[in-house]
């Protein structure tokens, strides 16, 4: 019967748990990766939606903008 040195023993446990390490980090960064792109879509969206709502706001029916008015300054202003 042959009996595995217990050096050899604890470098192939190293090399096991190395690899289990290695695939967790993996997991990780990909997890983080999916957040990030869930945030910028969401991030994107949010100005879109706000730019949309400006828009509208400036427009108020009508089918082009008046040029030179700038309502959105006048409201801030008044603060």
């Amino acid at each position: 019967m042959y009996v595995i040195p217990f050096n050899v023993f604890l470098n192939l446990k190293i090399l096991i748990n190395q690899s289990i390490i290695s695939k967790i980090k993996s997991i990780i960064t990909g997890a983080k990766y999916t957040a990030i792109r869930a945030v910028n879509k969401q991030r994107t969206l949010i100005y879109w939606l706000i730019g949309k709502r400006i828009f509208e706001e400036e427009q108020q029916g009508k089918d082009g903008p008046d040029y030179g008015t700038y309502p959105l300054i006048k409201v801030f202003l008044k603060k």
